[in-house]
């Protein structure tokens, strides 16, 4: 079950230059331009219930209205808490099964990438190391790879090759992942908010530019 994910950041609002742009296809890996793009992504059922927000508005006084509002506030809050990212939960280039639980209350930045796509290789090195910064400092922002468009040993071989392997990569060699994020060519990335928000970025950021939007996830 899907649904399309609100902008929360626009790409202004990040101050990202993209700089490059993504590969088409394996056998051409021609400039095309960076977008930011609305996301189609799972839809969160937060289990939250409306019923008494509007039972609390029928005949309530001036206090009684604040009271409400101030209730509202609260089950938005916890409305936030209760963002799944069960969609997460696929095998790791490893062998290993991801456990969404992990990102639990932090921004996750997912990096779609090819093995055979250039401009993905070319940014590998720069990815790598935001994200072992932000392992390293305990950010509230997780980075992931999620693979596709090729076989595991292809991606295998791109790991090893550009200093990846420390990183937590998704495989997706059935493209779900891509499809329900609306990925159209890579490099892209896709900021999640910890309130169930999306915003796809299609091309590649570089290190500057990756770095703003794990700030801006993090001040989200």
């Amino acid at each position: 079950m899907m649904m399309s994910a609100r902008t929360t950041v626009a790409a202004a609002t990040l101050g990202v230059a993209l700089a490059l742009a993504g590969c088409s296809s394996a056998a051409d890996d021609d400039a095309s331009g960076a977008a930011t793009t609305q996301a189609a992504a799972p839809t969160v059922d937060t289990g939250s219930d409306d019923s008494d927000a509007a039972d609390a508005s029928d005949g309530a006084d001036a206090t009684e209205g604040a009271d409400a509002a101030e209730g509202s506030d609260d089950s938005t809050a916890e409305a936030s808490e209760q963002v799944s990212r069960e969609f997460l939960a696929v095998e790791t280039l490893d062998g290993a099964q991801f456990d969404p639980a992990v990102t639990q209350d932090k921004g996750v930045i997912l990096w779609f990438w090819a093995p055979w796509c250039t401009i993905c290789r070319g940014e590998a090195p720069e990815v790598a190391e935001v994200a072992a910064e932000l392992e390293a400092s305990g950010s509230p922002v997780v980075l992931l790879g999620v693979p596709g468009r090729g076989q595991v040993p292809e991606m295998e071989d791109f790991v090893a090759d550009t200093g990846t392997g420390e990183m937590t990569h998704l495989v997706d060699v059935e493209g779900v992942l891509w499809r329900d994020f609306g990925v159209v060519y890579q490099p892209a990335f896709a900021l999640l908010g910890t309130d169930g928000e999306v915003e796809v970025v299609n091309g590649a950021l570089g290190g500057d530019g990756l770095r703003d939007a794990v700030a801006q996830l993090a001040d989200g």
